[in-house]
């Protein structure tokens, strides 16, 4: 499994690509604002896309949809989306806001693409074999983590992506599935904030990663500081735009 980072910043970041990244090539989670700059800068072919996963609706993660979708829409390529409920709706929404309802555009997105309701219970597969699940986040809306494999062990993830989320003991559970790449929100501070933090992720999930795993911090304000890559923090990496994990 390969996953391919194109952007790591948060809601409220200075200057950072928006959080997102690709899995096996293919598979695209979230579309935030600068989507279509971070696929270009990181040399990704839109046309190898054929899903993507909208993690919640939340605008840094998809408010980049409706300019992904042109490219789409210019090519007559179908794509399928996946997102939490009301998924459809919340389409529509964004590419009548982003042109005009009445636009043919809207229409052509909504008869044509494949529309899959993600839940704690949904599964994904692809021709490739890959596959993926989902856990809810503690987040202020509905939101999901991600759990993604090869083959048939669906028990045993490669790569888990916390997505947003406050610390929730419900994370240990996933850090304690064994994925050889663990990557977390970090965009809090402290202890007890909306987002997971650097301190957080040292004390409550670095412990519980082997040695053959990768713990790895995105979704972050800022470049982070020196501090954080110092004891306790020493094996907490931080993502970096287009960097590659081969798993």
């Amino acid at each position: 499994m390969k996953v391919k980072i194109l952007g790591i910043g948060g809601f409220g970041n200075i200057g950072l690509p928006f959080n997102s990244f690709l899995i096996n090539d293919h598979v695209l989670v979230d579309a935030p604002p600068d989507i279509l700059q971070s696929l270009y800068r990181e040399s990704v072919r839109l046309d190898d896309i054929d899903t993507v996963i909208l993690t919640h609706y939340h605008g840094d993660h998809y408010f980049g949809l409706p300019f992904l979708l042109f490219q789409s829409y210019e090519k007559h390529k179908c794509l399928t989306i996946a997102g939490p409920v009301e998924l459809r709706s919340k389409v529509r929404e964004i590419l009548s806001l982003a042109i005009a309802p009445d636009h043919p555009y809207v229409d052509w997105c909504l008869e044509n693409m494949v529309f899959r309701e993600i839940d704690a219970a949904a599964h994904l597969k692809w021709a490739d074999g890959s596959w993926m699940q989902f856990a809810r986040s503690a987040h202020s809306i509905e939101t999901y983590s991600i759990l993604a494999g090869e083959g048939n062990d669906e028990l045993q993830p490669l790569f888990v992506s916390t997505s947003d989320t406050r610390w929730d003991p419900a994370l240990k559970a996933l850090a304690l599935q064994g994925p050889r790449l663990l990557l977390c929100d970090c965009n809090g501070e402290g202890f007890g904030g909306v987002h997971l933090s650097p301190d957080e992720v040292a004390n409550y999930l670095l412990p519980l990663v082997g040695q053959q795993a990768s713990l790895v911090a995105t979704h972050v304000s800022r470049e982070m500081p020196e501090k954080y890559r110092q004891f306790p923090y020493g094996t907490l990496e931080f993502a970096s735009c287009g960097e590659v994990f081969n798993l």
